[in-house]
């Protein structure tokens, strides 16, 4: 599988629910396997929430909402400041019309959906390096990655 395919595959996973053929699926528009019903296209960046079923965010919009908190405190933030009340998770739900009941949504594991979605933005980000991973920034910290002048 080449990088790209990989990637919209990844993006329209569901973390810790999907295999790789229910994203296939999913792209495709072809029946879910386990309920028959056909479920809703996905563009490669993730999609909607379909009725009664689990949420899709759009983790490129999430990843560019991220960039833009960061730069708009100064190319750092904590996750969470005590003295402001500021929660990045809480900030990128709001600014990208994420209701508090999605929010709160559990994976079948018992992991907080919607913190996983957003820490896999992160990393994507980290991957790429946009971000400086922990080993720089500190932990609770997303911080730009310094461009280095060759």
């Amino acid at each position: 599988m080449t990088t790209k395919c990989g990637e919209i595959l990844k993006r329209a996973a569901i973390p810790f629910e999907d295999e790789p053929n229910d994203a296939l699926r999913r792209l495709l528009g072809l029946p879910d396997e386990k309920s028959r019903r056909t479920p809703p296209r996905v563009n490669g960046a993730g999609g909607s929430i379909p009725p009664g079923g689990a949420a899709r965010f759009d983790r490129t919009k999430i990843e560019e909402t991220i960039l833009e908190i960061i730069r708009e405190r100064g190319g750092w933030t904590l996750i969470k400041d005590p003295s402001s009340g500021f929660n990045i998770y809480e900030e990128v739900a709001n600014r990208v019309g994420v209701s508090r009941e999605l929010q709160k949504r559990l994976t079948p594991t018992g992991e907080n959906a919607w913190r996983a979605e957003v820490g896999f933005a992160r990393k994507n980000l980290e991957q790429r390096r946009v971000i400086a991973p922990t080993m720089e920034s500190g932990r609770g910290v997303w911080k730009l990655k310094q461009k280095t002048s060759k």
